[in-house]
């Protein structure tokens, strides 16, 4: 996964900037100190992978805009998203290619890494260079565990700190809250309470058994009590009836005096009104529509004297629609003519520029055009391909020819250079190395045997002390050259000089002499005749050196002769594939490829002008006929009309018969209106008289003669309905205050009562309950009491229940202590595998690591070791040496890290998608030859991969550029 832009709405100092094109390989950042490098590494984090909890680490924007931004990411497989996320957590990603959202796509591309791995790990700074602490904050150190013990993408630190986790919280030495500790306490606290509550058992049988008792007097004393309630409730219930009753019989008096008057339903009274309400408003309409008739009759009379139409009226509107048409034609006709004119002289000009061509008629009907220019702009591409590999063969071909001739001009150099110095034979040249060999043994014979004596010892002794001198005084300088320099530099000054001169003297004296060979002369041959052999090996080498350059180039020769004439033969091929796609389509014998694109735009454009052309004269046809088809229908009805009218004359025609028409209509609307007149007033009164009968039906029903008495019955009713009502009503409250079931039995009481009776019986219960509820309440008081005392004495519920949670809390201690046992077991053995493979064994990423690290430092360190168990780093020299991490200057442990970090990223992304690595200035504590080297595995390590490179330093910004960077700016 890689980024290809950026865009920050707001974050830090910066608002609304936009960065990019981001690539693949090695993207480099170069801008002064306080330009928001640092910043923008941030900014690429968040996006990725949150903003952190703390508001003082977000980088709130400064500038304004919304806080946050939005990142274009493309994947290994060439998927495009568009991340956004704010510092108020809201977070989106989109799939730039589809609709839709591409969340899961995002999480799968981001894997296993978190915000620390990717901060201390992808995204560095130098602040992440500080040690080897950072891996524990990456989790690094866990991961590169998991990988080189083949565990994949398995947390082996979360697994570890789980069972560390797991321990504690079963036991821990001096510990408090621990299960097991608060397990057995609470064991032993049951315990206690239970030995107490047993001791206490004999009193609570005896309060059990009052307590019984108790409780039968007091259930008897609240059904009492319950009695005495009943009675109160019904009295008072009596003395709120007794108004009820009153206006209820009054009601049921009232309603049987109106018995008489049997029941109607209001729908015959509203009906009766309505017909009443709509014979009135008959006989109005009666008079209004007489009125209406004798105006009718007046109208009339401007109708007598109409003619007939001279033409059917569907014919006047087939006339009136066609005759506009007819002018449309007119006009069509007109500009279709130029129309066609204009394509006809287009035409005669595309076949002028497209030259001579034997079948125009072929071309026409020409079809497949696209596949020809897509097959002829392949020829073109394949054409001018092999042209431009033949020009570049022909050129590597006259340069070797160039570089042969120099190779020969060498060559004859050498033999000039070997004739001019007049070198002997190789078979002479052989045996001056013979004679050089017996030449220089014989010369260290003679050196080797003297045939004088040496001079006497008398004579060398007589040197001695002078040369003894010297050395104790080139001693003593030795010895004071501590403490007194510049002492020490003149004694040794001096015992030089007489070491010098007791030298001369020494020599002086004569030693031996040597053989009867002159040395000096035979040692002048044998180094005249060693330089002239070494003077012909060198040219020999360098002539077959120049013949095998000489060999090569002529192979190299051969070998571009064969492509030129391969490339002609792929060119003539070419050639005649053209010329039978031409024969195909029949076109120019002179068309070449790189016409086709030019004569193919124009044939296309001749086709269509053609088919355009021909379409106009169809439609100018069709134009004629409907002009032609016109004429001859308006001659069927006008007969005297001119050969050729003109619109206008049409136009009049057909007004003048508009108008006719128009009068003709309005006389057919008068007689329609007069038949209308009459239907209506015959409806008017047949209605009138079917409802002075049905009104009279009305009155026979009821027995009645005059509407008067009609509506006083309904009135009767009325007034039976609403005492009805009464009596319900009054009926409801009883039953309310009496009861569904008992009220007809109580109304006798009450029409035997009077409110004073009532009265009196509602006191005398209020008394009866007052009593029961107080010999009720002292009892309760009592039952509580009593029952409050065993309560506080002993719970036999709770005593139970202590003992069975005595028992679990006893399993579950037992249970935990297998699982506390089981988990340090489990701790002690990873330890131990831990370490064993750490003895055995390396991460594969620590063998990255170490080849990273060995190219970056040339080689001064030959191994290194990582202990994950111990948190330490040491690294071998190249001498054998142990160096830890804390030994090493500064610049060689940020290398350290840098190469351990690349490693990881190697190895992580083994079967990962691959994350971009964006680096703030980290080579400024390193010496120029190792940034140099670090330049060159990053170049190496951003192929498939991207890396972003933030620097200030201008060297940094030319050594990455000179590797091919590409320079990023805003």
């Amino acid at each position: 996964m890689r980024i290809e832009k950026l865009h920050i709405d707001g974050f830090g100092i910066f608002h609304d900037v936009a960065m990019g094109e981001f690539s693949e390989g090695l993207n480099l950042y170069y801008a002064p100190n306080e330009a928001g490098k640092s910043t923008l590494l941030d900014f690429i984090r968040f996006t990725l992978f949150g903003y952190p909890r703390a508001r003082s680490d977000r980088r709130p924007p400064l500038a304004g805009g919304d806080h946050g931004g939005r990142l274009w990411l493309r994947s290994r497989e060439g998927q495009a998203l568009l991340v956004h996320r704010c510092g108020n957590h809201d977070f989106s990603v989109d799939l730039i290619d589809q609709n839709g959202s591409g969340e899961s796509l995002f999480a799968n591309l981001l894997g296993d890494a978190s915000a620390d791995l990717y901060r201390n790990v992808y995204a560095l700074t130098l602040d992440e260079l500080r040690g080897l602490e950072q891996l524990n904050e990456a989790g690094m150190e866990n991961r590169i565990f998991s990988m080189g013990m083949g565990l994949g993408s398995l947390d082996y630190g979360a697994f570890e700190r789980d069972l560390h986790n797991r321990r504690d919280r079963y036991y821990k030495s001096r510990g408090k809250t621990q299960e097991l500790i608060v397990l057995a306490r609470e064991i032993k606290e049951e315990e206690k309470t239970i030995r107490e509550q047993s001791a206490k058992l004999e009193t609570y049988e005896r309060l059990s058994q009052e307590l019984e008792h108790l409780e039968k007097a007091y259930q008897k004393a609240r059904q009492e009590q319950a009695t005495a309630r009943q009675f109160l409730e019904k009295s008072r219930a009596l003395v709120k009836a007794f108004p009820v009753y009153v206006e209820w019989q009054q009601a049921v008096n009232e309603e049987k005096a109106l018995s008489s008057y049997a029941e109607k339903p209001g729908e015959v009274r509203d009906a009766f009104r309505e017909k009443e309400s709509r014979l009135t408003q008959l006989e109005q309409n009666l008079l209004s529509l007489q009125e209406e008739e004798s105006a009718h009759q007046q109208e009339g009379k401007i109708f007598e004297e109409l003619d007939r139409l001279p033409v059917d009226r569907s014919v006047l509107v087939e006339l009136t629609a066609e005759a506009k048409q007819y002018r449309e034609n007119l006009a069509n006709r007109e500009s279709r003519r130029r129309e066609k004119e204009r394509l006809g002289e287009e035409r005669d000009k595309r076949w002028e520029r497209m030259g001579p061509v034997e079948n125009r008629d072929r071309l026409l009907r020409l079809e497949g055009l696209y596949r020809l220019r897509q097959e002829a702009e392949a020829l073109q591409a394949h054409l001018g391909q092999r042209r431009n590999d033949k020009n570049e063969v022909v050129r590597r071909q006259e340069e070797g020819s160039l570089k042969e001739r120099q190779i020969r001009e060498e060559i004859h150099k050498l033999e000039e250079q070997r004739k001019n110095a007049d070198w002997p034979e190789d078979q002479a040249l052989a045996e001056r190395e013979e004679w050089l060999r017996e030449a220089r043994f014989d010369l260290e014979q003679a050196l080797a045997k003297p045939t004088h004596p040496a001079p006497s010892p008398k004579a060398i002794l007589s040197e001695w002390p002078t040369l003894l001198a010297g050395m104790l005084v080139f001693v003593g300088a030795f010895l004071l050259w501590p403490q007194e320099k510049v002492w020490a530099m003149v004694l040794g000054l001096a015992g030089a000089g007489v070491l010098a001169f007791g030298f001369i003297r020494f020599r002086k004296t004569p030693s031996f002499t040597h053989p009867t060979i002159d040395a000096r002369k035979l040692h002048g041959e044998i180094e005249e005749t060693k330089q002239l052999v070494e003077k012909v090996k060198q040219w020999q080498v360098a002539r077959a050196s120049w013949e095998k350059k000489l060999s090569e180039q002529q192979a190299v020769g051969e070998k571009m002769a064969r492509q030129i004439e391969q490339l002609n033969d792929e060119e003539a091929r070419d050639q005649e594939a053209w010329a039978g796609l031409r024969r195909e389509f029949g076109l120019p014998e002179d068309l070449e490829p790189a016409g086709v694109k030019a004569f193919l735009d124009e044939l296309e454009s001749l086709q269509s002008t053609v088919h355009k052309e021909r379409e106009v004269s169809r439609n100018l046809e069709h134009c004629e006929e409907k002009i032609r088809s016109f004429l001859e229908r308006v001659r069927q009805e006008q007969p005297d009309i001119s050969e050729t009218p003109t619109p206008a004359q049409i136009e009049g025609w057909l007004e003048d018969l508009r108008e006719k028409d128009k009068l003709a209509q309005e006389k057919e609307f008068w007689e329609r209106k007069g038949k209308t007149l009459a239907e209506r007033r015959k409806n008017l009164l047949q209605e009138q008289k079917k409802l002075q009968q049905e009104l009279q039906e009305a009155l026979d029903q009821l027995g009645v003669s005059t509407a008067e008495a009609f509506y006083q019955y309904f009135q009767r009713l009325k007034e039976k309905g609403e005492w009805r009502g009464k009596r319900e009503q009054a009926e409801k409250a009883l039953q309310t205050l009496l009861g569904v079931t008992e009220w007809k039995e109580e109304i006798k009481t009450l029409a035997a009562s009077t409110p004073e009776t009532l009265e009196s019986q509602r006191a005398e219960a209020e008394n009866s309950a007052k009593e029961s509820e107080e010999q009720a309440e002292e009892l309760n008081r009592s039952l509580a009491s009593l029952t409050q005392e065993r309560k506080t004495l002993l719970q036999p519920d709770d005593l139970f229940a202590r003992r069975n949670r005595v028992a679990t809390l006893r399993n579950e201690l037992a249970e935990k202590t297998r699982e506390w046992l089981a988990t340090k077991l489990a701790i002690e053995m990873l330890g131990r595998a831990k370490q064993r493979y750490e003895e055995a064994h390396q991460p594969v990423v620590l063998r990255e690591t170490k080849a990273f690290f060995s190219r970056i430092t040339d080689g001064a360190y030959q191994d290194l070791r990582l202990s994950l168990t111990e948190k330490h780093v040491s690294l071998v020299t190249s001498d054998g040496r142990s160096r830890g991490v804390a030994e090493l200057s500064r610049g060689t442990r940020e290398q350290l890290l840098l190469a351990l970090r690349l490693g990881l990223i190697s190895e992580y992304e083994q079967n990962r998608e691959p994350l971009p690595i964006v680096l703030d200035d980290l080579l400024v504590n390193f010496d120029p030859a190792r940034a140099a080297r670090i330049a060159d595995v990053l170049t190496e390590f951003s192929v498939g991969r991207q890396i972003i490179l933030f620097t200030c330093h201008p060297h940094t910004k030319e050594m990455f550029v000179k590797r091919g960077a590409r320079v990023v700016n805003p």
